[in-house]
């Protein structure tokens, strides 16, 4: 084996060293975002299909949106009301799709901000149909447990 001798400390070779590891480190923390990314993706999509196959067999009128309001699913009959049988619906918000939803923008946020919103409807006579909302329920442990202690109704 052949005897390596010491060198004396060289700092420029110490400055590359340490500029070739942030480089190392820098790419091993993009590959790794990007991995996360990639996976990150591929499960959203299989929660889009899986909310798209629900709503597609649904045999009522339903739209999922996400927190935007944009819509990630929607049933046949839903689109059917609307006249969307051919037109892309995923990805456009409730308010682009139709002015039926203007007026229910603040239950909507309402819902959106934790708050239970129980059905709350919009009748438009001139398009002969009407829109109801229910949404935000309430799924948190201390809810559960409150529905738990109250008594049970029981109809003879």
């Amino acid at each position: 084996m052949a005897h390596i001798e010491p060198q004396p400390f060289d700092s420029s070779k110490a400055a590359r060293l340490q500029d070739l590891a942030d480089f190392v480190a820098d790419e091993w923390a993009r590959a790794k975002a990007a991995k996360a990314q990639r996976e990150a993706e591929r499960a959203l999509s299989t929660v889009q299909s899986m909310f798209s196959a629900l709503a597609e067999t649904m045999p009522i009128s339903l739209v999922m949106t996400d927190m935007a309001l944009r819509v990630i699913a929607a049933s046949r009959i839903w689109r059917e009301e609307f006249g969307l049988n051919d037109t892309p619906v995923v990805g456009r918000t409730l308010f682009d799709i139709s002015p039926v939803y203007g007026p229910f923008e603040a239950p909507l946020q309402q819902a959106l901000s934790g708050q239970v919103v129980v059905n709350v409807q919009i009748r438009d006579p001139e398009a002969g149909r009407h829109a109801r909302v229910g949404a935000g329920a309430d799924h948190s442990l201390a809810h559960r447990r409150r529905r738990a202690r109250r008594p049970l109704d029981h109809h003879q």
